[in-house]
């Protein structure tokens, strides 16, 4: 009697199973990346602990830093005809750092229009 596993089948044939962790040295990176990365444009915030959030586009807000150490990334630049021109806020800093500055708001177009104003950021203050 064999004690080994067979591949998951379909109507189709063998189905090849995916391995998301390949090594013990990726295991590692993705482990401590939950804890210490910066934000990405998939991902905008920083890592739980350590890392920046990232500069965004489009009138997006910046994504916050890490809780401990980390600043935040600055807002993006509002787009005349999306969202009224606004900008996006910074985002906010972990304990030790800086809120990301807001984006500039687009220029007005049209009759009576205003321009849009420059978003926020924030840190935490002691």
């Amino acid at each position: 009697m064999s004690t080994a596993l067979a591949a998951p089948t379909t109507l189709a044939g063998p189905v090849a199973l995916a391995s998301p962790i390949s090594s013990a040295g990726e295991f590692l990176a993705a482990v401590v990346g939950v804890f210490i990365s910066n934000g990405t444009a998939a991902h905008p915030n920083a890592a739980l602990l350590i890392g920046n959030g990232w500069n965004a586009t489009d009138g997006e807000n910046g994504g916050a830093g890490g809780l401990l150490f980390g600043g935040g990334g600055r807002g993006g630049d509002g787009v005349a005809g999306v969202n009224g021109g606004a900008a996006g806020n910074g985002g906010h800093a972990g304990l030790i750092g800086n809120g990301g500055a807001g984006g500039t708001g687009a220029a007005a177009t049209g009759a009576g229009g205003t321009a849009a104003t420059a978003g926020a950021g924030s840190s935490i203050t002691l």
